[in-house]
């Protein structure tokens, strides 16, 4: 089935590059993620288990130690320095395979040197750890499988919500990089990223200033305080960012012009599930290149079925060779849009190589249970898919604040 698209209504959406709804229903409405509760996701290891479930690696003795971190109203990043001061080590020593929302519940596996340890009893309230057993290497992103997920809406219309659903199964919807991806309720990290790549200290300046996490202690009130030093420019202030926090921020910037690229496709018709010749496909975690006519015929059946997946480059000066026909002639409008070049992109620094994504976003194992005045939603996504994606498609509200809660001050940091 082909999906039904309409364009958004949301200023925040369009300026980070979702331009489209993938279903045709109107929305349910309603407000989600009120409470951090409202909001679970638990980490999935193959063959499928859940890391909340997690009893043992099986090892006796290894260079790490495995811990299961169960945090509730923290950033993952939050909760890791609290881990580092637990155990006495620098935060560069705490891996984890990704990156939890804040105002959620959530289970994840981390990964410590061995020769330390952590305790729940050294934790602030709210973050929690349980120890695995050892491993012989760091926890990794690819070792990840995906996120089971159940979120609670309130306020919803039950029937809108089952018309909705019925169509995800059929059709899934557009794999876009989700809000907390730029930042929530301005896209922050898409400013700075802009700003940073375009060395452009004033637009740095002012796009940090409207961080809501800019406190007299924060990373981002280190960047200012150099700003305003005026001594190295923009690579001397940006310095104050710990690396895996400024990797974030500046592919923040790759993943605008995925959205767009996956919005003028839209907008031009393309069809997401039919293979042709050279088109990347992913399927049972592999990725593979149509070759034939035969070879895409068959590799249709299996994406109209969600099986399969075709995959559009995420822009980056390593992926541009892979752009061709719809997908090169998508890229060169957004880069124009942008006001890029593809030497510009060439020119990007080493954390924006980019890679290959879905274009397509299954939730699978969709259920809904209706619940006096709430609706909940249980689904699995696969790594890199976004859960706010999935939301947006069923409530459909042109404010962003519905999907955080109407940003009701968080409980914790």
């Amino acid at each position: 089935m082909v999906m039904r698209l309409v364009p958004t209504s949301s200023t925040y959406e369009t300026e980070i590059g979702l331009n489209f709804y993938s279903t045709s229903p109107p929305g349910a409405g309603g407000v989600a993620k009120l409470y951090p509760w409202d909001f679970v996701v638990d980490e999935v290891y193959p063959p499928f288990i859940r890391a909340s479930l997690l009893q043992s690696t099986h090892l006796r003795a290894g260079r790490y130690r495995c811990y299961v971190l169960s945090k509730i109203g923290h950033t993952t990043m939050y909760a890791a320095a609290q881990l580092a001061k637990a155990a006495k080590i620098s935060v560069d020593a705490i891996r984890y395979a990704g990156i939890k929302d804040k105002r959620a519940i959530s289970h994840q596996i981390v990964t410590i040197p061995a020769a330390s340890r952590i305790t729940s009893q050294s934790l602030p309230q709210g973050i929690k750890v349980r120890y695995i057993g050892y491993s012989s290497h760091h926890i990794a992103t690819r070792e990840l499988k995906g996120n089971v997920f159940r979120i609670r809406i309130i306020g919803a219309s039950s029937k809108r919500i089952q018309q909705l659903a019925a169509e995800l199964r059929e059709s899934g919807c557009l794999n876009y990089f989700g809000y907390q991806r730029f930042g929530i309720p301005t896209p922050v990290n898409l400013l700075i990223a802009k700003a940073v790549l375009q060395a452009d200290l004033q637009l740095l300046e002012q796009a940090i200033k409207e961080s809501p996490y800019a406190t007299p202690f924060s990373y981002e009130a280190k960047v200012i305080r150099r700003l305003k030093d005026r001594r190295g420019g923009i690579s001397r202030a940006i310095s104050a960012l710990p690396p895996r926090v400024l990797s974030i921020i500046l592919q923040s910037y790759q993943a605008y012009l995925f959205n767009r690229v996956l919005s003028i496709l839209a907008d031009n018709g393309f069809n997401f599930t039919r293979v042709r010749p050279g088109t990347i496909v992913k399927i049972f975690e592999r990725y593979v290149v149509a070759r034939t006519s035969w070879d895409a015929a068959k590799l249709t059946k299996l994406c109209s079925s969600g099986i399969a997946s075709i995959c559009v480059p995420i822009p980056g000066y390593s992926t541009l060779k892979l752009y061709r026909g719809p997908l090169s002639q998508a890229l060169s409008q957004a880069l124009r849009e942008a006001g890029l070049s593809h030497a510009d992109v060439k020119r990007w620094p080493s954390q924006l190589a980019g890679a290959i994504r879905s274009a397509v976003l299954w939730p699978k194992f969709l259920e809904v249970d209706v619940d006096r005045n709430s609706v909940v939603l249980s689904f699995y996504l696969e790594r890199g898919g976004y859960a706010s994606i999935v939301l947006r498609e069923f409530m459909k509200s042109s404010h962003i604040e519905d999907y955080e809660g109407g940003l009701k001050p968080p409980l914790s940091r």
